[in-house]
C-alpha cells in the first residue's frame, strides 16, 4: 500500500510540476528572443502576463529605438536592401505582440498576434501637417488592430501557419479624395525560422485597392492568389505562383486604361549546388486584355519559358550578394563593386535558352483575329578574359563572342499586320519562307555572320 501511495504521490507531483516546468521553459525561450530583439533595436515598453493552470497569455509593447539596427536585421533576409531614409520614418514606432501557449510542454502551439500600435513621431508629425483628418483616421484604424498577423508556431517541429485578419478600410483625403483597401482570405503556412523559412505557402482570396475622387478613379483587383516557395539557401530555391485574375482600371484620366489578366501562372528557380549556377523562369496566362483609348487588344495563351545555364558559380554568388546590398544607385563604391562582379560573370560566359515564347492568338477590336506566333532561341556568350577591355574600347568587339540560333513561326495575318506598320526592306523579301498559313524564319548568328532560312544575309 505504501508503494502505491508513493507512486500516486510521484504522479501527482509530476502533474503539478509539469505545467510549472513547461511555463518556465517557454518563459526562457521568450526571454531569449526578447533579448535578441533588443539587440536589434526593438525594446519592451510594456509587458503584461496572465496565467492559469493550463495556459499562459502575455502582451508586449515594443518600441523601435534603433531603426538602423532593426533594418539591418531585415536586410539580412531580404533580396533587396531597405533604403536608409526609411530609418527616420520607423524610429519610435510601436508594435504590439500577444502570446498564448500551453503550460504543458509541446502540447499546444505558440500562438502569436502581431500588430502596429502607433506610427513613429516623425510620421505622426508629418501626417498632422498634411492632413489632421487622415492622421486621426489612421490612429483609429491602429487602435482597432486593423492590420493584424496571427501565427501558430510549433517550437519542436518549427512548423507554422497563420493568417492576416481581413481588412476593410477607407480613408478620406483632402479635396474629396479617398483611398480604400480590402483584403480577405489571406493565409500562410510553412516550416523553419519565421524570418527565413525553409518553405512558405501563401494564399489570398481577394485584394482590392481603390483611389478615387469626384472625377478620377484607379482600381486594382487581385483574386485567388497562391504562391509556394522552397529554399535550400538564398541562391537555391524553387518558387511558384498562380492568380485567377488581376485587373487594373483607371477612369477620368487623359487615357483610360483597362487591363485584365486571367489564369496567370509563374515559376522560378535558382540552383547553385552543381558545377555551374542555373536560373529558370516560366510564365503563362490564359488571356491578357488591354483596352486603351486607341488600343483594344486581347492576347490568348501566352507562354514564356527561359533559362540561363553555365553561369560561373562564384561570380554569380558574388554579383547576387552585392546586388542585394545595393540600397541606393548613387552609392558609387557599391555600384563599382557590383559592375566589377558583372564583368567577371560575363567574362566567364554562359548560355541562355528560350524554350518557348509563344501566344496562340491576338484579337484586335474584338473582331480581328491575327493568329499566333512561336519563338525558340539559344544564345551562347563565349568565355573571354578580355571582356572588360573590349567593352571599354567598343561594345562591337564583343559581337564575335555571341552565337545565336533562333526559330520563329508567325501567322500570315500577324506578319502582314506587323509588316504593314513597319515594312521590311525590299532586300529582305528573298529570305522570307512560307509554310502553310505561317511564315517561318530559321535565323543564325555565328562569328559575326547572319543566315536566315539557310541564306547568308549580305
Amino acid at each position: 500500500m505504501k508503494k502505491i501511495f508513493a507512486l500516486l504521490a510521484v504522479v501527482v507531483s509530476i502533474f503539478i510540476l509539469l505545467p510549472l516546468l513547461g511555463n518556465q521553459f517557454m518563459q526562457e525561450q521568450i526571454d531569449e528572443r526578447v533579448k535578441d530583439l533588443e539587440s536589434k533595436g526593438l525594446y519592451v515598453a510594456d509587458e503584461q502576463s496572465v496565467s492559469s493552470y493550463f495556459t499562459t497569455s502575455k502582451h508586449y509593447s515594443f518600441v523601435l529605438k534603433d531603426a538602423e539596427a532593426f533594418v539591418s536585421l531585415l536586410n539580412q533576409y531580404a533580396d533587396r536592401q531597405i533604403p536608409p531614409y526609411v530609418n527616420a520614418a520607423l524610429e519610435g514606432a510601436m508594435m504590439g505582440v500577444d502570446l498564448s501557449y500551453g503550460n504543458f510542454p509541446f502540447t499546444k502551439a505558440l500562438s502569436v498576434e502581431i500588430y502596429p500600435i502607433s506610427l513613429s513621431q516623425t510620421m505622426q508629425e508629418g501626417l498632422k501637417r498634411e492632413s489632421l483628418s487622415l492622421y486621426e483616421q489612421i490612429e483609429k484604424a491602429l487602435a482597432k488592430k486593423a492590420l493584424l498577423y496571427h501565427i501558430d508556431y510549433e517550437l519542436g517541429s518549427q512548423n507554422f501557419s497563420g493568417y492576416i485578419r481581413d481588412i476593410s478600410e477607407r480613408f478620406t483625403l483632402e479635396a474629396s479624395s479617398e483611398v480604400s483597401l480590402a483584403l480577405s482570405g489571406a493565409s500562410f503556412e510553412g516550416h523553419g525560422r519565421l524570418l527565413a523559412p525553409d518553405a512558405l505557402r501563401n494564399s489570398i482570396d481577394k485584394l482590392s485597392f481603390v483611389m478615387q475622387n469626384d472625377a478620377q478613379q484607379l482600381k486594382l483587383d487581385i483574386e485567388k492568389f497562391k504562391s509556394s516557395n522552397n529554399y535550400d539557401s538564398k541562391n537555391t530555391y524553387v518558387s511558384s505562383a498562380e492568380c485567377q485574375k488581376v485587373a487594373l482600371i483607371t477612369s477620368g484620366l487623359d487615357k483610360n486604361i483597362h487591363i485584365l489578366a486571367q489564369s496567370l501562372q509563374a515559376n522560378a528557380s535558382s540552383n547553385t549546388q552543381g558545377e555551374y549556377a542555373q536560373l529558370s523562369s516560366k510564365t503563362s496566362l490564359k488571356t491578357l486584355a488591354i483596352n486603351l483609348q486607341e488600343t483594344d487588344l486581347k492576347i490568348e495563351e501566352f507562354n514564356l519559358d527561359i533559362g540561363v545555364d553555365k553561369l560561373d558559380k562564384l561570380s554569380f554568388l558574388e554579383a547576387s550578394k552585392l546586388l542585394s546590398k545595393l540600397s541606393k544607385m548613387d552609392d558609387v563604391v557599391a555600384m563599382q563593386a557590383f559592375e566589377k562582379s558583372l564583368h567577371s560573370l560575363f567574362s566567364k560566359g554562359f548560355e541562355i535558352n528560350i524554350a518557348d515564347f509563344s501566344l496562340s492568338d491576338v484579337l484586335l477590336r474584338k473582331s480581328e483575329h491575327l493568329g499566333g506566333m512561336k519563338l525558340k532561341s539559344h544564345i551562347t556568350l563565349k568565355e573571354d578574359p578580355d571582356f572588360k577591355q573590349k567593352l571599354q574600347i567598343s561594345p562591337l568587339l564583343l559581337t564575335q563572342n555571341v552565337d545565336i540560333h533562333t526559330k520563329l513561326r508567325i501567322s500570315e495575318l500577324m506578319f502582314f499586320k506587323l509588316n504593314a506598320s513597319k515594312p521590311l526592306p525590299a532586300q529582305m523579301q528573298e529570305y522570307i519562307k512560307q509554310d502553310g498559313s505561317d511564315y517561318v524564319f530559321d535565323m543564325d548568328y555565328f562569328a559575326g555572320a547572319v543566315t536566315i532560312n539557310d541564306k547568308a544575309v549580305r
